[in-house]
């Protein structure tokens, strides 16, 4: 092999599908760690946007000191900025990780087309497939929770019964435990993880301290 065909092309960290800007809280695009203190709530930010009128999903995956792992799910900001965010405090001095993760939100984008179409009675059986077969590929998923399958696999079972209208049937998409289990566990698509950014945590007296000098030749100038 030539110098030059063993040449690699790829990026150790190549762009994802969706495209995930201006993370905040970063210094210099994330070259230095941000700067805080114990017990502060940080502002957490991104620009993420896609093609088209699906729904996106934002997070926040928030590593502490001691390695525990916390996810946050961002909310929209003002509609059509693609500005998403949360806030979260600190809780233990040291180096805190984080990246954002961007997902096509299954759910929403089928929920939000099934109810627009079977409102005005329109592909109606049609949504109830499209209903059957996210929740089904969801609940055979790595790492979903046995629990959280289960409840899909039945929410599947009950769209496809056509003996009820439609519009019962996606009531049954709606109810606060399937809600509760989407919010814990979204079906996700597309995913897409930021770089990672630092956060210096510092002790919670780096939130009020001053100092000051006194100098002599500058008195009663």
């Amino acid at each position: 092999m030539s110098k030059i065909s063993g040449i690699s092309y790829l990026h150790e960290n190549p762009i994802g599908r969706l495209p995930i800007l201006g993370v905040k809280p970063s210094v210099e695009s994330g070259r230095w760690p941000a700067k805080a203190f114990k017990g502060e709530v940080i502002p957490f930010s991104a620009n993420v946007f896609r093609e088209g009128h699906d729904a996106l999903g934002v997070e926040l995956l928030l590593t502490a000191p001691n390695g525990k792992q916390q996810t946050h799910r961002l909310t929209p900001g003002t509609l059509g900025s693609d500005l998403w965010h949360t806030k979260v405090q600190l809780d233990e001095q040291g180096i805190w990780r984080f990246q954002i993760r961007a997902f096509a939100d299954e759910y929403e984008t089928w929920h939000h087309n099934a109810s627009v179409k079977i409102a005005v009675g329109v592909d109606e059986e049609l949504m109830m497939l499209e209903g059957i077969a996210v929740f089904t590929r969801a609940a055979a998923e790595k790492g979903r929770t046995a629990a959280n399958a289960k409840l899909l696999v039945e929410l599947a079972e009950k769209l496809s019964d056509t003996s009820r209208p439609a519009k019962d049937r996606l009531a049954e998409a709606e109810t606060a435990a399937v809600l509760k289990a989407i919010t814990a566990q979204p079906i996700r698509s597309l995913e897409t993880l930021s770089d990672e950014y630092l956060i210096n945590c510092e002790r919670e007296l780096a939130g009020s301290g001053a100092w000051y000098e006194f100098f002599p030749r500058s008195e009663g100038a």
